[in-house]
């Protein structure tokens, strides 16, 4: 009868841990991948195997040395240090036993015993199941750190907007760029980037409208009479609204999408915004001339 083992190291198996044990003859016998019958000769070395939970095979691929969780380079044997203080070699990840959950790989199992070296019988090694892209998007996106619209004007607040001419608006070119984040686990990284579509201005005196990028930032010379890009004239003063100013509204709207794992997609926008007190009054000239 087959003699089982559990590694006091190891401690009960996660039932997320799958193995398939594959017990197999000694390197003495001529074919060393000659299946034993326990049943008929139980007491052989080979017949005594020990179950425990194995290392994470890390990503999934065959290539790499990983000794204590670190991964120091690639190859076509991976090398895993245990728990229980042995080190698990990659050997193949061809013909998996029937039933056997997949994707795998053989390990063998060497250990230390009383100073001498042991070498175990190869094993069949589930790889851990990788999460779903879907869900590490997730987390990606809730560490996207979108920024609050920084909103400028012509003239520069606090002076005041004139009536008649064109106040130009904005957004401060930082607010309005794309944004990334990612996240990350063993074997998978998903990337998610935010990209500013639209500004929606509200300037307060029942206008609104929509501009298609940040807008075009005032510099000296331009001449101020002529409308910008993203750009509102007022009609009416402010001095009969509270405190006397506009409260001028941008609306920025992100569109969010992501991508890792060899898939994609996407999410609902989101949207941030701020507000800035414009006041808006008539120029003195039209006052002397009126």
């Amino acid at each position: 009868m087959l003699r089982l083992r559990l590694l006091a190291a190891a401690g009960v198996m996660p039932a997320a841990c799958c193995l398939v044990l594959l017990v197999v003859a000694s390197p003495a016998q001529a074919d060393k991948w000659k299946p034993v019958d326990c049943s008929l000769t139980p007491d052989v070395p080979e017949c005594s195997v020990e179950v425990g939970t194995p290392p994470s095979t890390g990503d999934g691929n065959s290539g790499g040395e990983h000794n204590g969780g670190s991964n120091t380079g690639g190859g076509s044997g991976g090398e895993h240090e245990g728990a229980d203080g042995c080190r698990y070699i990659v050997i193949g990840r061809d013909d998996p036993p029937a039933g056997a959950p997949q994707p795998g790989a053989w390990y063998s199992r060497h250990c230390i015993n009383d100073g001498g070296a042991s070498e175990r019988l190869p094993v069949w090694i589930a790889d851990a199941q990788s999460p779903d892209p879907a869900v590490l998007a997730r987390s990606a996106i809730s560490r996207l750190d979108l920024p609050v619209p920084a909103i400028r004007a012509n003239p520069a607040p606090p002076a005041a907007q004139l009536l008649n001419v064109p106040t130009w608006l904005w957004l401060e070119g930082p607010s309005y760029r794309a944004r990334s984040a990612t996240a990350s686990v063993p074997g998978l990284s998903v990337t998610a980037t935010a990209s500013p579509s639209k500004v929606r201005w509200s300037t307060g005196d029942g206008a609104s409208f929509t501009c298609s990028g940040a807008g075009t930032p005032w510099r000296a010379g331009m001449d101020p009479a002529v409308a910008s890009s993203c750009s509102h004239t007022y009609k009416v003063p402010s001095n009969g609204q509270p405190g006397g100013v506009y409260e001028v509204r941008a609306t920025v709207t992100w569109e969010i999408g992501w991508d890792g794992g060899g898939t994609s997609g996407s999410v609902d926008p989101v949207t941030t915004t701020a507000t800035v007190p414009l006041r808006v009054q008539r120029s003195s000239a039209l006052n002397g001339a009126g």
